[in-house]
């Protein structure tokens, strides 16, 4: 399945009144190329680097909708119609479908697949215990055994 395409656009307008013309003949191209606009001028705040006043992301179908629709006749007429009316930055990206950070719900999930099980976890702990209050004998060590003969001894209970 192809990315979907992005058009990310920083722009400052100098003539607001001018620049609606743009906006309307750019609508011809975004309907023909399937563009949704996702953010369009609304509020914003940058934490890092500079921008211009309004930021614009559209979506498009895919990457090659969105470099066609940048490429197209009716893109080209409503970009005259915004010269000398703003300056503009733009970037065209293709979007990402690759892992994504997981939430702690979704760990026992990974967990699973990888058969570590939460008692599985239990007795390499318990085992842990074992060995290092094994290893120092004493008070502390001697606490460290007792949990892990718990952990242990809550595993064999479960089954």
């Amino acid at each position: 399945m192809p990315r979907k395409g992005y058009w990310v656009a920083l722009a400052d307008v100098s003539d607001p009144e001018g620049y609606k013309l743009y906006v309307a003949e750019n609508a011809k191209a975004f309907r023909k190329y399937h563009g949704r606009f996702l953010t369009r001028g609304g509020q914003s705040e940058t934490p890092e680097g500079t921008t211009r006043s309004r930021v614009v992301v559209i979506e498009f179908p895919d990457y090659k909708a969105a470099l066609d629709c940048y490429r197209s006749p009716e893109y080209a007429k409503a970009m005259a119609l915004r010269e000398g009316k703003s300056v503009m930055d733009l970037a065209i990206v293709e979007g990402y479908d690759g892992p994504q950070p997981t939430a702690l719900s979704d760990f026992h999930a990974v967990l699973k697949e990888e058969r570590w099980s939460p008692n599985s976890i239990q007795l390499v702990i318990g085992i842990l215990c074992l060995a290092i209050g094994a290893a120092w004998l004493g008070g502390f060590p001697g606490f460290l055994i007792a949990v892990g003969f718990i952990l242990i001894a809550g595993i064999a209970l479960k089954h």
